[in-house]
């Protein structure tokens, strides 16, 4: 009898992503890590959004799918041998992935573990990917498959895919399974001695539909106890994680938080060059987007003092430490200040701003903050 799941919930329906064509920022900065130790220049990927140390650094921004994928084809381009992918793996140690490696390892046999970690495939890579689970009487295959474009490094992604899935599996059973057979989307690589080394098997297929690993039922038994309330808590943080996550910043969004943390962090007016520094622009060019937005430096400096003003009069804060904070000479400059805020309508409002700025957005600014959003 053959069973096939992808998969069954665990209590509730899983929640929709709400961020298509992106992936986790764990899974971003384990590539990333393993490019960098490999050789790959920094230079190399600045470029390219949401692979900013800023952006990496908060696990509830998922970078764009494009951006990791071209990673992947640099890493696999600089690698100086084949099983780039395989490297990637071995720096996978439980956790690096977050709550999907507990999902895996902590919901019973590995079967269930597998479909639990399946339901769930998208706190790990791009929504549009797919993994299976299949018992077939003797067998039990997990299969994994996308639908993101196909890439120059789809040998080292899936080599990555099935080398990560088959190192959750032996920690789910505690010794080191081997698959009867392992199968790949991707075309055969000239030599692939490393794979039959790295998956233990030499019973190996390339061009097949879809990336697949094969076991004996009886090499997967064993394993930790299932532990049902833990595995609903479990889901129910995966499940909370994916209702925060949220795509890299735009440009206007990222200008409009580096500026108010430097206002906050200088006291006294950040300068137009620091800022241009932050967002890895010259000034000329952080001057002509806010003008592409219908803004300048001046108009959004004063928004910035003028909101973070609101929040220490609104914390209690005295006029005159305003004044100081603010980097003004006394309480009297401040109230000047606030009153040519006021005319010329720079005032903060309480609320969040709005991410496309101040200014009515065109087709233009829009394809231009899509490119900028590095």
């Amino acid at each position: 009898m053959t069973r096939t799941s992808t998969p069954t919930p665990t209590s509730a329906p899983t929640p929709t992503p709400k961020t298509p064509d992106t992936v986790s920022s764990h899974l971003t900065r384990l590539v990333l890590r393993t490019a960098r130790h490999s050789g790959l220049r920094e230079a190399s990927t600045a470029h390219l959004p949401g692979l900013t140390p800023d952006a990496l650094a908060d696990d509830s921004i998922r970078p764009p799918t494009a951006s990791l994928l071209r990673l992947w084809e640099l890493f696999t381009a600089a690698a100086p041998a084949p099983g780039a992918g395989l490297r990637v793996a071995e720096g996978a140690a439980l956790g690096q992935l977050h709550v999907w490696d507990y999902l895996f390892t902590r919901g019973g046999d590995l079967a269930a573990g597998a479909r639990l970690a399946a339901e769930r495939l998208h706190l790990l890579v791009d929504p549009s990917a797919v993994m299976t689970v299949q018992e077939d009487g003797a067998l039990l295959t997990i299969g994994y498959s996308s639908e993101t474009p196909w890439t120059g490094a789809a040998e080292g992604i899936h080599e990555f895919v099935m080398a990560l899935i088959l190192r959750r599996c032996r920690e789910t059973v505690g010794r080191e399974v081997a698959p009867v057979h392992v199968g790949f989307a991707h075309r055969a690589p000239r030599r692939h001695r490393h794979l039959v080394d790295a998956f233990g098997t030499g019973r190996m297929d390339f061009g097949r539909p879809a990336n697949s690993l094969t076991f004996l039922a009886a090499d997967t038994r064993g394993g930790r106890p299932a532990d049902p309330t833990l595995t609903r808590i479990l889901a129910h943080y995966a499940d909370l994680l994916t209702a925060e996550a949220r795509p890299v910043p735009g440009w206007w969004e990222r200008f409009d938080q580096a500026l108010a943390r430097a206002v906050v962090a200088d006291g006294a007016a950040p300068s137009l060059a620091r800022l241009a520094r932050t967002m890895a622009v010259t000034p000329r060019t952080l001057q002509r987007r806010l003008g592409d937005h219908g803004t300048t430096w001046q108009r959004e400096l004063d928004r910035a003092r003028s909101a973070h003003a609101a929040t220490l009069e609104a914390a209690g804060t005295p006029t005159a430490a305003i004044a100081v904070r603010l980097g003004y000479s006394d309480p009297r400059a401040l109230r000047r200040a606030m009153r040519r805020w006021t005319r010329d309508g720079t005032v903060s409002v309480p609320g969040p701003r709005t991410s496309a700025g101040p200014a009515r957005r065109t087709a233009a600014t829009d394809a231009k903050d899509a490119t900028d959003a590095a």
